[in-house]
């Protein structure tokens, strides 16, 4: 090679092995970080990651544990239930000093009343309901009541049973029943846990579940894809025979929480139309408590010694909550959850949040900077062994690897002039998309052998099949090690929820992702180089026109 070849050779591919791959990791990290900037509140973009996201939680939950399941029982008052008692809604407070003894009797560890009482009730009524609580907190049965302390002005009634007993104490715990509306899916992905007051799910962790945390973080949801056991039998509706069954399945299959599916092949795997998954948490009725559908003994099993959340279950009732596994519950379940969560957990509950410049401490920010370095790492790792192995082949002339002699190179640039064609980049991304999501589907596997291009003729000089294909299998291992990796190192490690491990778990997984480090790196040696010769700017156009031609 003459001097003058020498010095037309591109600059990038006059640096070593290593130096290409430090300065590859470095812009990749860049360019990751400045994606997830720029993706955080786009309405597409978190679309995107929620669907994932449902997808993902059948793998996030499958060990998780039931320690929070066996100590937690809903109970719920519906229409039946008002028919049932000969009452109407609401119902008088009378009836809450009756429930609050019919359970105290059952021996609960403690017990949530997430009803807000904002008119003015009568007030001897009241009494009655305050002195059964005050009773229940000396039977050791602490009570807890929702309250919009410190957000609206108390009712009368609230005032009233905010008063504490003859000794000073108080009979009741506040506590802020504030939830959190996701503003895209409308799911219930996050938990506040200290809105002003505590919240049910932490107050009652804290005091009676042994696992009491520090509420740093809003909480991330884990919302199992089982539902409780018991609860099929309890949720019954009349068929078209007019038949009682179950309302809702144990379980939900992976067909179900991924996303894109089409209908018809969802009710083929599953085998009929779709149902809905029962509540994680056991849902009693209060008529259950009256005898109806339960014996003495399984109500006393439901009850004692469990933490027992009483919420409103009415069809025409605005406390509804939707879980991300499309899930249409009553209000109390996503307390229910969250202290599931906790207690489960142990007190290490997941946390939200996406990377912030201003949080840059955050767990999900640490998370977010650690999984780009891994997965770019892991990537030119990649790159340095094929090309590596090339340039020992090539005798060390520093020549950039052959096209053909590269798997990985070979599948960056077949795909990259396959996604870039003139036709797809004047079509707008939600309709290219789904375009360009087929086609990479079908022609990965072919483009991972190392074959030519349609109608699949081999290259001639291509590596034997056996060595393409060994290339190509461990290809797919380490990137299966690497998606493992950084799922452990966002679920375990780092301890943040679904939606943030899902944007980095999938986001490295486009085309263009790495291929943008590869690229800026290339015009980054350009440029470093141009900024040392006499004309820079004389310099900068050769290359933009010499690259321009090789287009």
């Amino acid at each position: 090679m003459t001097l003058e070849q020498q010095e037309r050779q591109h600059p990038y591919e006059r640096y070593s092995v290593f130096a290409r791959a430090l300065l590859t990791v470095v812009l990749s990290i860049l360019v990751g970080l400045a994606l997830a900037l720029a993706t955080n509140g786009m309405p597409a973009a978190e679309a995107a990651k929620r669907m994932a996201a449902r997808a993902y939680l059948p793998l996030l939950t499958s060990a998780y544990p039931t320690a929070g399941r066996d100590r937690i029982t809903v109970l719920a008052i519906d229409d039946l239930d008002l028919e049932h008692l000969g009452l109407s809604w609401p119902v008088p407070m009378d009836y809450y000093q009756r429930l609050i003894d019919k359970l105290v009797s059952l021996k609960p560890k403690a017990v949530f009343i997430d009803i807000l009482f904002l008119d003015d009730r009568p007030k001897h009524l009241v009494e009655r309901f305050r002195s059964a609580a005050c009773a229940a907190r000396d039977a050791g049965v602490p009570v807890y009541i929702a309250s919009l302390e410190g957000q609206r002005r108390a009712s009368r009634t609230m005032e009233q049973l905010a008063e504490p007993d003859a000794g000073g104490k108080p009979c009741f715990q506040f506590v802020a029943p504030n939830l959190l509306d996701d503003h895209f899916d409308h799911s219930t992905w996050e938990y506040p846990l200290q809105p002003g007051l505590r919240s049910p799910a932490l107050a009652l962790a804290c005091d009676v579940g042994q696992a009491c945390p520090k509420p740093e973080e809003t909480m991330a949801l884990l919302w199992p894809v089982n539902g409780h056991p018991v609860n099929p039998e309890l949720h019954l509706r009349e068929n078209e025979d007019g038949e009682l069954e179950p309302s809702c399945v144990n379980r939900i299959g992976w067909y179900d929480t991924v996303p894109l599916l089409p209908r018809v092949v969802r009710n083929w795997l599953r085998g009929g139309p779709p149902q809905t998954i029962c509540p994680y948490n056991l849902q009693l009725p209060i008529r259950a408590l009256s005898g109806v559908g339960m014996s003495e003994a399984e109500r006393r099993e439901a009850i004692e010694g469990k933490i027992v959340l009483f919420g409103t279950a009415f069809q025409s009732s605005g406390d509804r909550v939707s879980s991300p596994l499309g899930q249409d519950l009553i209000g109390v379940h996503a307390h229910a959850i969250a202290l599931d969560n906790l207690i489960s957990l142990e007190g290490q509950y997941r946390r939200s949040g996406d990377f912030e410049l201003g949080r840059i401490t955050s767990p999900a920010s640490l998370f977010t900077m650690s999984a780009l370095a891994l997965i770019a790492a892991g990537s030119v790792l990649w790159h340095c062994f094929t090309w590596g192995t090339k340039r020992a082949g090539g005798a060390g002339t520093g020549q950039a690897p052959a096209q053909t002699g590269s798997v990985a190179q070979s599948i960056n640039a077949r795909l990259a002039r396959f996604l870039h064609r003139p036709q797809l980049n004047s079509t707008p991304w939600t309709l290219r998309a789904p375009v360009v999501g087929l086609r990479v589907l079908v022609i990965l596997p072919l483009l991972a052998l190392g074959l030519g291009r349609w109608p699949f003729r081999p290259d001639p000089d291509a590596p034997p099949l056996a060595q393409r294909l060994l290339r190509a299998l461990l290809a797919v291992a380490l990137f299966l090690i690497g998606m493992l990796a950084v799922f452990w190192l966002g679920d375990s490690y780092f301890q943040v929820g679904p939606l943030a491990v899902i944007e980095y778990f999938l986001f490295p997984l486009g085309v263009d992702f790495l291929d943008r480090g590869n690229f800026l790196a290339r015009h980054a040696a350009v440029f470093i180089d141009a900024c040392l010769k006499p004309d820079p700017v004389g310099e900068l156009r050769y290359w933009m026109h010499s690259e321009s031609n090789d287009g």
